[in-house]
């Protein structure tokens, strides 16, 4: 992360209230400038990037809704807390309603300060972060377009597929609108992300679908086909789990699936991924292995972002399992 992404601008007309502030926050490891005006600020803010503005509401020279308005005119991701030692629940709305972050009456202890600052940083990094994985993400939807002839079917995936990733939010439910994607797509019955970690197990992260709880449960380090994929770094397809001699003793088989998809994940540093699809309602093809490849790539973008992400922005499911902790425990 770059030093500008944790600069914070203070302004307030009490030199105390601003000495303190800045030695508080300074001390979490942000950078601190600091105004004495709400005119100095905004030209402060014309010359560099903040992450956070902390803004008295009654200034000098202007009030702090003025300022406030200014300010996310000229960067709306910036988080904007206002101070004020005047009780009023009027401004208060007023001020959120302008876009301001939260709002802090005088006298404030500093746990609050750092706590309610930390709060809106960690809330703007994972917008910036959800922002950033959706453009990269239809790219490579737009990328396929343009070098894919796609059935309606196949089309109406993808589409809504960009839907749900907007939608979806935090990383973690964008993961999983991928694996209903990826099984939609194809038709399986349940579909996997598992990862191989540093001790070689090869675990589920999340799972969707029927009997997506028992693949949850498996370890697919002894499964041939899986560790095939993992060494090629290409698609396998095994139409016949049961039937063939080499994958009839694995784990899929024994757990009773018939047919499996698994296609690799590009680009996991370390580690490796792969998408698991599982009893089709069809037999696997060539053409839907190319197509998963394509959501295996979003999951790669994904994954790091999920296991960067606050623990209260990865509410869990039915369907979904805690992947900061099984991401930790993978690598």
């Amino acid at each position: 992360m770059s030093q500008s992404a944790d600069r914070i601008l203070l302004i307030d007309d009490d030199p105390i209230l601003l000495r303190v502030s800045a030695e508080v926050l300074h001390r979490q490891g942000h950078e601190i400038v600091t105004a004495g005006s709400g005119q100095e600020g905004l030209r402060l803010l014309e010359q560099q990037p903040f992450a956070a503005a902390i803004l008295d509401i009654v200034l000098p020279d202007t009030d702090g809704l003025t300022v406030l308005k200014a300010i996310k005119a000229t960067d709306p991701d910036v988080v904007v807390l206002l101070v004020t030692g005047y009780a009023s629940l009027d401004t208060a709305i007023e001020a959120l309603r302008c876009g301001a972050y939260d709002y802090l009456r005088k006298p404030f202890a500093k746990a609050d300060l750092v706590r309610i600052v930390h709060r809106g940083l960690e809330q703007r990094r994972l917008a910036l972060t959800n922002r950033r994985l959706l453009d990269e993400l239809n790219a490579i939807n737009r990328d396929l377009m343009e070098r894919v002839s796609l059935a309606t079917d196949e089309l109406t995936a993808f589409v809504r597929l960009g839907r749900e990733l907007e939608e979806a939010g935090a990383p973690a439910h964008m993961l999983q609108r991928v694996l209903r994607a990826a099984a939609q797509l194809t038709g399986a019955t349940p579909c996997g992300l598992f990862r191989r970690g540093h001790d070689g197990r090869v675990t589920c992260l999340s799972a969707v679908g029927e009997r997506a709880g028992e693949l949850r449960l498996l370890d697919l380090s002894e499964e041939r086909i899986v560790q095939e994929a993992f060494a090629t770094e290409k698609p396998v397809i095994q139409s016949h789990l049961l039937g063939d001699p080499a994958t009839a003793t694995g784990p899929l088989a024994l757990a009773g699936f018939a047919a499996a998809l698994v296609v690799p994940l590009p680009g996991l540093a370390e580690t490796t991924g792969a998408l698991v699809l599982l009893d089709g309602e069809k037999e696997f093809t060539e053409r839907q292995a190319s197509l998963v490849k394509v959501m295996a790539a979003h999951a790669a973008e994904i994954i790091p972002a999920v296991s960067a992400a606050p623990r209260s922005a990865m509410a869990a499911n039915d369907e979904f399992v805690d992947l900061q902790d099984l991401l930790g425990r993978g690598s």
